[in-house]
């Protein structure tokens, strides 16, 4: 599995030659499998915060209500993650997963990436990348 994941990185994630290479942000994949990717994935941004949502597609496919969220938001400024794997599932597309972001990650781009994975582990969707956004600064009270 790790050679399969670091052949797919350099074929379709990394451009560039030596020494000025980049990542296509949108190539990277998170999770890769068999289960349906999530369905019409977004994500809002408001003042240090975002919230990613899809639409329950339970029932189409391989999809299922159990399914677990896979959230990440990315920061190649900082090279740091944020991520949810536990506490959400397909269901819950309406309420969405929510991330407050560290006052040190204002000004920077972050990258929003959506997947699942079943809930006994056996599997995983690919990811969908949902795009990039700057993180803006909390409003005060």
């Amino acid at each position: 599995a790790f050679n399969a994941a670091t052949s797919y990185i350099v074929k379709n994630c990394i451009s560039g030659t030596y020494p000025n290479y980049t990542l296509n942000y949108p190539s990277i994949l998170v999770s890769r499998g068999s289960l349906d990717q999530a369905k019409n994935p977004e994500f809002t941004m408001g003042a240090g915060k975002a919230i990613i949502v899809w639409s329950d597609n339970s029932g189409q496919g391989s999809a299922k209500a159990t399914d677990i969220v896979l959230a990440l938001v990315f920061n190649p400024s900082k090279n740091e993650a944020m991520y949810i794997i536990s506490g959400l599932t397909r269901s819950n597309g309406d309420d969405g997963a929510e991330f407050i972001f560290p006052t040190e990650w204002i000004g920077d781009t972050v990258h929003f990436y959506l997947g699942f994975i079943s809930a006994d582990g056996s599997s995983a969707s690919d990811s969908a990348y949902l795009g990039s956004e700057e993180v803006t600064e909390p409003i005060e009270p």
